[in-house]
């Protein structure tokens, strides 16, 4: 029996010991794989922050003509006044997303954070609904948000759940 015990450790050493050379290939193999990985995703990253720059400014210029529109009265009728007030929520809704793109980056370094505040979410579905109504009576259909009053405020991260109901 210790002839054979004998043996049978010897098997299993050298099986281990060809786990540990074949796991010692394999690093080498993914060790190079890895770091293409981390190059591939500092440069999505830098991707992200150029671009989300590059947006900021001409949406900040929409977001402004579209408030101009609404508060100044370079459209002397109401639905004009109607149309910038949905082009600044909808620019402002973009900003939002973009700035979403940068905590996508964010939360993959670790660094995303929710910001729930007191919201009233009434009001917030009520801004959505507004900016797609246009959209609808062209389309001929009738959008409404129909609410108990008595909806109390709610600690949401607003921008993001508005985000959410934009794309639903």
């Amino acid at each position: 029996n210790t002839a054979l015990e004998v043996r049978e450790t010897a098997i299993r050493n050298e099986q281990e010991e060809l786990e540990r050379h074949w796991l010692e290939a394999k690093h080498v193999e993914l060790d190079p794989a890895h770091l293409e990985l981390e190059r591939l995703n500092e440069h999505k990253d830098e991707i992200l922050r150029i671009v989300s720059h590059d947006m900021r400014t001409p949406l900040s210029t929409i977001i402004g003509m579209g408030n101009l529109m609404r508060t100044e009265g370079l459209s002397s009728s109401d639905e004009g006044k109607e149309y910038g007030s949905i082009i600044e929520e909808s620019g402002n809704r973009l900003l939002h997303f973009i700035n979403d793109l940068l905590d996508l980056s964010k939360s993959e370094s670790g660094g995303f954070r929710l910001e729930a505040v007191r919201t009233n979410l009434i009001e917030l579905l009520g801004k959505t609904v507004h900016i797609f109504e246009p959209l609808a009576e062209r389309k001929s259909i009738s959008l409404t948000l129909n609410h108990d009053p008595e909806i109390p405020d709610i600690i949401i991260d607003g921008p993001k759940i508005g985000q959410v109901m934009g794309n639903i």
